[in-house]
């Protein structure tokens, strides 16, 4: 979108939606002052108070610094009615200019199923998202969210009392799998098999067998990447020498990644990106903060420029039960 169309935007529908967030803000943060104000005041009565008629003045002490504690991190976050109010009134707009037919929701999120068939990470016990995106870019049909998805282990923990005794029990740990945005776009190319692209510095031989393998041409490429595939021939015709080149230049765009051909879509996992659409409440919320929103939803919608996926091949278009959305 042209920089004189987001001027347009900003100045017109935009305009006063931004006045009225920031106003909230301040509001917000008034209160929030107040609150820890009134709180400081309220823990060195607490002190002083118990000093003076010789009560127990340490246990006093800590049960004021945690009260104080607790409740300074709890007035420090975001406040939820002032963050999902921007998030349905502004990001649709903004979303608007980018792609076609979109919609969105603040908290929906990719669906389970459609992680597991990327096969990029094991299958999660625990899993949750937010901020989910869906539209059409061109020809090419996309959706988008914030995954956070986390598997439970068992593990052996050995412990030694005061008295030397040594005790082993089992005890469930949480590890997180993937947290980061996970884009999922129709493919402009035709397959069956199942291809993955995973950066070297994550490969790991007893996940990715040899006989998956496929070693490419571009030696750069290799160097970065690890590619596992069921037809090695197909992982060819997926990632031609213009893709590598592609792939590449992603990384330097977004850091690490991972990515799959799978059931006829593209599915990419980057890492971070947590409330990539809420804004910075400790800063004016204006045009910057919203052409901020713009950028970081132009950044992840251009993927599909960026791995030329509108570019059909064997006049490969959109996919009928798509064709409704594109209307």
């Amino acid at each position: 979108m042209p920089q004189t169309d987001i001027d347009r935007l900003l100045e017109g529908p935009l305009e006063e939606v931004l006045k009225q967030f920031d106003g909230k803000r301040i509001h917000a943060l008034e209160n929030r002052a107040m609150l820890r104000i009134f709180l400081c005041t309220l823990g060195g009565i607490f002190i002083v108070i118990p000093a003076l008629l010789s009560f127990d003045f340490p246990a006093c002490l800590l049960v004021t610094a945690v009260l104080v504690l607790v409740v300074w991190l709890c007035t420090s976050r975001i406040p939820k009615d002032l963050l999902y109010g921007f998030k349905t009134e502004v990001v649709p707009v903004i979303l608007q200019t980018l792609a076609d037919s979109t919609s969105y929701d603040p908290l929906m999120h990719i669906s389970e199923e459609e992680f597991n068939e990327s096969q990029l990470f094991a299958r999660p016990d625990i899993y949750s998202g937010m901020d989910y995106i869906e539209g059409v870019a061109g020809k090419a049909h996309f959706r988008c969210s914030y995954i956070h998805a986390l598997e439970e282990r068992e593990e052996r923990v050995t412990e030694t009392d005061i008295n030397g005794n040594i005790r082993t029990r089992t005890e469930t740990r949480t590890y997180t799998i993937f947290a980061g945005l996970f884009f999922s776009a129709d493919c402009n190319k035709y397959f069956d098999g199942r291809t993955m692209v995973i950066p070297a510095s994550f490969f790991n031989k007893p996940l990715f067998g040899s006989r998956s393998l496929v070693r490419m041409e571009n030696p750069e490429f290799n160097r970065e990447f690890v590619v596992k595939s069921s037809d090695q021939v197909e992982a060819r015709y997926l990632i031609t020498p213009a893709m590598m080149e592609r792939l590449m230049e992603l990384k330097k765009r977004f850091g690490d990644y991972r990515l799959s051909f799978t059931d006829g879509r593209v599915r990419i996992a980057l890492p971070g990106w947590r409330n990539y659409l809420a804004p910075d409440i400790k800063r004016a919320i204006d045009r910057t903060q919203a052409e901020m929103i713009y950028k970081r939803l132009a950044a992840f919608i251009g993927i599909i420029d960026d791995l030329d996926l509108n570019t059909r091949i064997w006049t490969k278009g959109i996919p009928p039960e798509r064709e409704a959305v594109n209307r």
